[in-house]
């Protein structure tokens, strides 16, 4: 494992005074359409999968793709983009969304439809309820630490663990990697596991590890600490880390859901993976992902 660290540090007391974050991302964040969160001395704001803003010590910082110019409609002619003001990120903020919006892809982009259970969020649905979503695109390992992978698997980048998700009564962490169905990683044959069976074994060889455990444990202590001091929430401290990581599959429709389940073994696991299947992933909730992924309750929805 790398140096994992979570932890805005000094920088917390600069995000509560900038005016980007008190003006827009704030409100955004507690109505769960942006989902906040806490890296090594970095803040990240997400938007429909896509990082909208970036909080660093140098300020905030964008994708220029999304922020570049101001959107017009149809063309724009030479003297026209000669002529054009760049928007600053507060006047440009709603044109940043929805530049944004024309990225969003089917897998990272139906994620964010879980943004409204992260702990900050006032959605009326997510009142007094004990679960949340804390984490994103988790990775464990630095790209120059690949100790989980086989020889033959090393390889530049990092792997990322895709949802944290949290039982705030019971302090438990439960990672989970999530799949839109059509995602290549999920098919096999009798000869050939599906790919993301090799991700899931890396991942609980991380997560088993005591070292690791405690590290994670520790460094989202500060992070939620952090995070109960900028958004007002009751982020108890987490004691436990799951045991494994859960697998998330979603974006069914109900023929194809049914030629899935045939997949799925005796015990309906996926590959001896706990999984959950779904169609519509607005009609679920971090507590469903939570339990279905622990308690082995009903795996399968429409």
């Amino acid at each position: 494992m790398g140096d994992f660290k979570r932890g805005l540090e000094e920088l917390k007391e600069c995000l509560e005074k900038e005016s980007l974050f008190l003006e827009k991302l704030k409100a955004d964040v507690e109505r769960g359409e942006v989902f906040f969160a806490i890296r090594n001395k970095e803040g990240s704001f997400y938007y429909k999968g896509q990082n909208l803003f970036k909080y660093s010590s140098d300020g905030f910082s964008t994708n220029s793709k999304f922020a570049f110019v101001p959107l017009v409609e149809d063309y724009m002619t030479e003297k026209e983009l000669v002529e054009t003001k760049a928007a600053t990120f507060i006047n440009g903020y709603e044109s940043t969304k929805e530049r944004i919006t024309k990225y969003a892809t089917p897998e990272p982009g139906g994620l964010s439809a879980l943004y409204k259970y992260s702990p900050s969020s006032h959605a009326s649905e997510n009142l007094g309820k004990r679960y949340f979503l804390v984490d994103i695109e988790i990775s464990l390992e630095e790209k120059s630490d690949q100790k989980y992978r086989p020889k033959s698997k090393k390889r530049t980048g990092t792997d990322e663990m895709d949802l944290l998700l949290y039982d705030n009564d019971n302090q438990i962490l439960l990672f989970c990697e999530a799949k839109y169905y059509k995602n290549p990683e999920l098919k096999g044959d009798e000869e050939n596991l599906p790919k993301v069976i090799s991700q899931l074994e890396r991942y609980n060889n991380q997560i088993i590890d005591n070292n690791v455990k405690s590290k994670i444990i520790e460094q989202y202590r500060k992070a939620f600490s952090e995070y109960n001091s900028l958004f007002n929430t009751k982020l108890t401290m987490p004691k436990e880390v799951y045991k494994k990581c859960g697998l998330y599959i979603f974006g069914f429709n109900l023929e194809k859901i049914k030629l899935f389940r045939k997949r799925l073994k005796s015990d309906k696991t996926f590959y001896g993976h706990s999984c959950k299947i779904i169609g519509d992933i607005r009609g679920d909730s971090a507590e469903g992902i939570f339990t279905a992924l622990t308690k082995k309750t009903n795996l399968w929805m429409i």
